[in-house]
Order: structure tokens, then C-alpha cells, then sequence
């Protein structure tokens, strides 16, 4: 978590505004590995990273946002985030590891994180959003911890258009980003450029509310304002 209060410093350094923040840093199915923080990869860069990144900056977002010009907040999330479970015995899947599982925990808190977030952002009367989204299948070096067998296949359904290329994956993100229908809309997940239904689980509040402090614990953000 170093290197995100180092960048966050600069940035604030230099003074400017921010309307716009697509979290979208990512692993998947990595082998049991730690960051330097000690959090299990996945849940470490998946979620964790980004909501210390956001939390972060959540003073210059909220400060730049107005009412006719609301600041938004994006998070890249996943559809494997419907078969996800966050385990609060053991968020760093040190008893058992599934790399699947992780991920899929990891897509799933980034939703619970989202609207949470998007919760806590309304209760101060902010004019900033919060969403997630889906960006597709997409063919890219993603894939890259899968069995060769299977990076085979990914690739063959890249040759013939089954997957999306880095560019199609954009789409999505640039519609959350800039489209007038979600000026001023948040808490919402979207795939294909278009709200979708999220998962039963990702819409339990009481799931959001201890997730984000449980997170908060684990980065040490438990006293900004919007954890109040």
C-alpha cells in the first residue's frame, strides 16, 4: 500500500481536480502468493488496493464534483462475482486456496465496495457516483496464470470472435465514464453498456457495511470521514 499513498501524495501535491477515477488494476487465478502487505494477491490488488486508492482521494473527488457536473467513480469488476462468497474467517484464503474462489471473492467485494460506497457518498450529500461493471470477456494477457490447455482455447475464441479485444473490452468503462443517462446515477452494475441485475449476495447491506470495515481495519482508514 505504499506506492498508492506515495501517488496519492503527489497528486494532491500538484492541485488539481479530479472528476474521474476507473479503478481497474487486476489479477486472476494467480498461484498462493502475498503482496508486501501480507494480503492474499487477489484481494490485495482486486479490492483492497482500490479502496485505499479511492478512500484516498475521496476529498479532491467530492471537492471537484458539482451539480451539474458529478464527479464518477468507477470499479472493474467481474460476472464471476455471482459465484463468489467473502469468507471473513479467512479473506486471505491461508487454510484453504482456491485461486477461483479468491477471484471470485475479490469481483464480489469490489460490488459490495461500490455500493457501500455510493451509500456513504449520498448520506453527505456529494455529488459524486459510484459504479461497477462487467467489461466482458476479453482476450487479453489476463489469462496468462490459466493451463496452457485452456489459454489454447481462449485464444482460438479470440480468432474467431467469441471474446472481446482490448478495445471492444473498453467499451463498457467508457460508457460508465461518459454517458449523459449516468450523469448523476451510481450504486448501479453494468455489462454491455447497460444496467444488469448483480448477484442476490452483492446486495445485502449488512454485507457492504461490514466488508468496507473490515477493509478499513485492514488498510487503516478508520478515521475519513465518510467511515464515520
Amino acid at each position: 500500500m505504499k506506492s498508492i499513498h506515495e501517488f496519492v501524495e503527489k497528486f494532491k501535491s500538484r492541485q488539481l481536480p479530479l472528476h474521474l477515477l476507473i479503478n481497474n488494476a487486476g489479477v486472476m487465478l494467480t498461484p498462493y502468493s502475498l503482496t508486501e502487505d501480507g494480503f492474499e494477491t487477489h484481494f490485495g490488488i482486486n479490492h483492497l488496493g482500490h479502496f485505499l486508492l479511492t478512500n484516498l482521494l475521496l476529498d479532491v473527488l467530492r471537492s471537484s464534483g458539482k451539480p451539474d457536473r458529478w464527479t464518477r467513480i468507477l470499479f472493474v469488476s467481474s460476472v464471476v462475482h455471482f459465484i463468489g462468497d467473502i469468507d471473513f474467517a479467512d479473506l486471505n484464503s491461508s487454510k484453504h486456496y482456491s485461486p477461483h474462489a479468491s477471484y471470485a471473492q475479490s469481483k464480489l467485494a469490489i460490488i459490495l465496495t461500490t455500493r457501500e460506497l455510493q451509500r456513504r457518498l449520498l448520506a453527505y450529500q456529494s455529488h459524486v457516483t459510484a459504479n461497477a461493471l462487467h467489461p466482458g470477456v476479453v482476450n487479453s494477457d489476463l489469462y496468462q496464470h490459466v493451463m496452457w490447455p485452456l489459454r489454447v482455447v481462449q485464444r482460438m475464441m479470440g480468432w474467431i470472435g467469441l471474446t472481446k479485444t482490448p478495445q471492444q473490452g473498453a467499451d463498457t468503462v467508457l460508457y460508465a465514464a461518459m454517458s449523459p443517462d449516468l450523469e448523476g446515477v451510481g450504486g448501479r452494475y453494468l455489462d454491455n453498456c447497460q444496467e444488469v441485475p448483480s448477484s442476490d449476495q452483492s446486495h445485502d447491506k449488512d454485507l457492504q457495511k461490514r466488508l468496507w470495515e473490515e477493509s478499513c481495519r485492514l488498510v487503516h482508514l478508520e478515521n475519513l470521514p465518510l467511515n464515520a
